[in-house]
Parts: structure tokens; sequence; C-alpha cells
């Protein structure tokens, strides 16, 4: 089963995804678009889809989430965007809130995530402005 989407997963769909993966899946999310790829055993083959769907090469970031306890995890080979000293698999510190409250949007339907404490919304409008 694999999933290109904007919206969030119903009861059913979650159903079938805990049932489908062993308790782990790869993700990878387009930060500014707000769209995810999920449900594929190589991170690869999910940011190239992405990519598909137009989505920007510096947008996307990968990871995973481990089904049973909604932990997160920003590590990831598509995370390295060029080959310099600064490379890392990790997801920027400044890109891993979104992606984090992306992926809560997405999966609000497992049982683990709904355990978890809700996230407070930004403060500030996205674009940086305030009122």
């Amino acid at each position: 089963m694999f999933f290109v989407r904007k919206m969030k997963f119903s009861t059913e769909e979650t159903e079938r995804i805990i049932k489908d993966y062993d308790g782990y899946m790869w993700v990878a999310v387009d930060v500014k678009r707000g769209m995810i790829a999920a449900g594929d055993e190589f991170a690869g083959t999910l940011k190239q889809t992405l990519l598909k769907e137009r989505c920007l090469l510096n947008n996307i970031f990968g990871g995973g989430i481990d089904l049973e306890t909604g932990e997160i995890d920003y590590v990831s080979p598509i995370n390295v965007k060029w080959i310099d000293e600064r490379s890392t698999r990790e997801v920027p510190s400044e890109k891993r809130e979104r992606m984090e409250t992306l992926l809560h949007y997405f999966f609000s339907e497992l049982p683990a995530i709904k355990k978890l404490k809700s996230r407070p919304r930004y403060s500030k409008k996205p674009w940086g402005g305030e009122k």
C-alpha cells in the first residue's frame, strides 16, 4: 500500500496501515506544500514520487513513524541534499516542527498519536508576519 496525499488518513486506512506495516513506516514530507508520500520500503522512491508531484527538492524531508508509540524518526538518506561537510541525514531543526505538525495531522487516527498531547498552533503566520 502506497500513499501520496494532502489530507489525513481515515480510520479504515489507518487500520490497514497498522495491519500492513510491522510497526514502522517510512515517510517523505514536503514541508512547504503540506504533502506526504508514505508506505514504501525505500525512502528514495518516496522522494521521487513527491518530485513527480512538482514538489521542490529543498522542501522534501524524510523520516519514519513508529506506529505503536507515535515517535517520529527524523533520520533518512533523502535528507542529504548536497555533498559537503555540512551534509546530514537528519531533518534540520527549523523544519522539524513543521514536519511533526504535518505527521500528527496525517496520522491523527493512529492510537499512539491520539494519546500524545496536542501541540499548540503556530503563534506567527507562516510567512513571518505578525498582527
